[in-house]
């Protein structure tokens, strides 16, 4: 029997599938496919290489990619698709919509009671309940200090590769980034891909977060600077040595010197 999906238009806009490879994305919409065939879950591992046509290890590496990314919820038996319950409902079932045909046919009388299937407008509700929830005010703030950077300050100038913007900004206030960081280096960079913004806020958030350099403060080393390398023989300083020879130079008395070209002088204290 042959089952469908729903598929949301918002999908255009959620990073989660925007963001992984278009080979990944195209082994989502397959596992999407073998879940609805499958009551929401998928089923043992080789039963999915099978479906897929590629080897157990490569359909075990897709797991664990769309697991990563959010994509694939983890559970007792296996994986399924992320908020299945949420998103898909039973009165989708065909054969469900068949009996209630048949019901209205065969003009079965009004006391039988029915449970009617979800309206577009609960569906909206729903879906809407689900994003709000999603969103919180340290998010929004990060969102719009990015836009507003780049100089978005309505809805209506924010272009299609921003559009992920809001959803993108529940990572960021998760990784610790701040609006000052994102302000900052969003208007450093402006006109580079969504993407490139990313890398550049974790870049400048690690250097924020890097211990700082650590100062060592040593002591002023005496230092001692004579002029020229003679010494004499006992081994001091050429002053010391000078001032020696004028200390014998006094204690001579009377010692008489001659002067050249000149006449002779005597030296007393």
């Amino acid at each position: 029997m042959n089952h469908w999906w729903r598929a949301y238009n918002e999908a255009v806009n959620d990073p989660k599938l925007q963001l992984i490879s278009d080979a990944l994305f195209r082994a989502w919409f397959n596992l999407m496919c073998i879940a609805s065939g499958n009551d929401g879950a998928l089923p043992a591992l080789k039963d999915i290489a099978f479906t897929l046509r590629i080897a157990p290890t490569k359909a075990a590496q897709i797991l664990s990619q769309l697991h990563a990314a959010g994509l694939l919820d983890k559970t007792e038996t296996g994986f399924a698709p992320h908020n299945w319950n949420g998103r898909q409902y039973k009165s989708d079932v065909s054969t469900e919509r068949v009996k209630r045909f048949r019901k209205r046919e065969r003009n079965v009388s009004s006391d039988v009671t029915e449970t009617p299937p979800d309206t577009e407008s609960e569906t909206e509700d729903r879906i809407g309940d689900v994003r709000a929830s999603a969103f919180t005010e340290g998010s929004k703030v990060l969102a719009t200090s990015f836009l507003k950077a780049l100089g978005f300050d309505t809805p209506l100038k924010v272009p299609p590769e921003f559009a992920g913007v809001d959803w993108r900004a529940i990572e960021w206030e998760r990784a610790g980034w701040t609006p000052d960081l994102i302000d900052a280096e969003a208007r450093k960079n402006a006109g580079k891909p969504l993407s490139y913004h990313e890398k550049c806020f974790a870049t400048a958030f690690a250097k924020r977060q890097a211990p700082l350099p650590v100062v060592e403060v040593r002591e002023a080393e005496k230092v001692t600077v004579t002029h020229g390398t003679s010494q004499n023989r006992s081994g001091g300083s050429l002053v010391a040595s000078i001032r020696r020879e004028l200390a014998e130079l006094e204690q001579s008395e009377g010692a008489d010197f001659a002067l050249p070209g000149g006449p002779v002088y005597r030296l007393s204290n």
